[in-house]
């Protein structure tokens, strides 16, 4: 899914009673099964996209506060971070990657309407 196109229609969203977020036909593409939507809560200006599950990976992009991004709602990492990333695209430039789990809200599961 296009993100700018996600976070468009975005404002236009309802919690349906299961907690998943319901999509009217504005949406661009189906959202794929296991994606959900996160909000950034960091204190700061903005939170680091990796390329890979782990701070030593390369930045790839950003997420600013408060900012809603689309992502897996798997986790990923090793060792004491495990299970503590989620794969997510950055606002920044829309480009996929990881973003630690503790400075992302987990909103619910994408679920497209027809």
């Amino acid at each position: 899914m296009d993100l700018k196109r996600f976070t468009g229609v975005l404002a236009g969203t309802a919690v349906a009673g299961s907690g998943a977020l319901v999509f009217g036909l504005t949406t661009a593409a189906p959202a794929a099964a296991d994606d959900c939507v996160y909000k950034v809560k960091t204190r700061q200006s903005s939170l680091n996209v990796r390329s890979g599950p782990s701070t030593g990976s390369a930045v790839v992009d950003s997420l600013g506060h408060h900012d809603y991004t689309v992502g897996g709602c798997g986790t990923h990492g090793t060792g004491v971070n495990a299970g503590k990333w989620r794969n997510v695209w950055g606002t920044t430039h829309g480009k996929k990657g990881y973003a630690h789990g503790d400075y992302l809200n987990k909103l619910g599961k994408v679920t497209v309407e027809p």
